[in-house]
């Protein structure tokens, strides 16, 4: 195959995601919609109102009835585009998408993620097309929803919005983009405490580990398309990775917060010759455009929704 064929086959893969979740643009009313601003690694949540709390509790009780991949297949939920860092599985109902209607106890998608040597069900996602000029969806209650936008994968004149719920409380809680603990519980390590790493600097980690774990088979898949240097190039920064997981968890029994961040950050540095090596192997600037786009997509460094176009 060559590579321009490998690239668009990419490409396709990612477009996956979008004919999934196909629904007429008039899903929704824009009449009363939150002016929400999306806070994606920016800056602490909005504070959670009684009746937000409600709602949270409302839906994850409904959510925590399909805690296995087939009781959401069951369900009519689809895998699709496999284990996305620091998100999981996301597995999508094409029917409630379809009933263009938010519903905090109907999420059109399910997300699931490794723990161990199983997968457990850690959230959900309510994700809509709606109109490119169309504010974010009237969600939950108050401006705690951070909705956030995925341009690769929206319908032509139009934005694919989606805010997260989460079971367990991220760092940047319940309806925060992504979530940092998940390639911990993943390895079985303790999360750090927020003394050590927070905010970006427990993102950059945790995406590491992801990405050195089972996400980032994807990214090898990509890879193959740049012949076996690349392969090899990859596979040795996500050895780095692995290796260095050992020493974080022994920094943190030896209780050396000095130590465990000097580690966090050469993780990081592997993580983020891994991710440069697989955008700068395509031999054209068109296609290193493409492929980085794709990447970027794949570790969550894409727009935010605004509410507006």
């Amino acid at each position: 195959m060559s590579y321009d064929l490998a690239a668009r086959s990419s490409a396709a893969t990612l477009c996956m995601l979008a004919l999934a979740m196909c629904a007429p643009s008039t899903l929704l009313s824009a009449q009363g919609a939150h002016d929400h601003h999306a806070a994606h690694a920016a800056h602490a949540p909005a504070a959670l109102t009684d009746r937000t709390r409600a709602q949270i509790d409302s839906a994850r009780a409904v959510i925590g009835r399909y805690n296995t991949p087939a009781k959401a297949i069951a369900a009519g939920y689809r895998p699709v585009l496999g284990d996305i860092p620091l998100q999981g599985v996301h597995y999508v109902n094409r029917q409630v998408i379809a009933q263009a209607r938010f519903d905090i106890t109907k999420p059109s998608m399910l997300l699931f993620s490794p723990v161990g040597d199983t997968v457990a069900l850690v959230g959900a996602a309510y994700g809509y097309h709606v109109p490119a000029s169309a504010p974010d969806p009237d969600g939950f209650d108050g401006d705690a929803d951070t909705w956030h936008e995925h341009p690769m994968l929206a319908l032509p004149n139009q934005r694919l919005t989606m805010v997260h719920l989460w079971l367990v409380d991220p760092p940047d809680g319940p309806f925060a983009h992504d979530n940092a603990t998940l390639p911990f519980v993943a390895r079985g390590m303790s999360v750090p405490d927020s003394s050590w790493l927070a905010g970006p600097e427990l993102r950059e980690l945790a995406l590491a580990l992801a990405l050195a774990d089972a996400p980032g088979d994807r990214l090898l898949r990509t890879a193959r398309i740049g012949g076996e240097a690349l392969r090899d190039a990859v596979a040795k920064e996500r050895g780095g990775i692995n290796a260095i997981a050992t020493q974080l968890t022994n920094a943190q029994q030896a209780n050396n917060r000095d130590s465990y961040r000097e580690r966090a950050a050469a993780a990081v540095a592997h993580s983020e010759q891994l991710i440069a090596t697989i955008k700068n192997a395509p031999p054209t600037a068109a296609m290193r455009e493409q492929v980085g786009r794709m990447v970027d997509e794949f570790i969550g460094k894409h727009d935010t929704g605004s509410g507006t176009p």
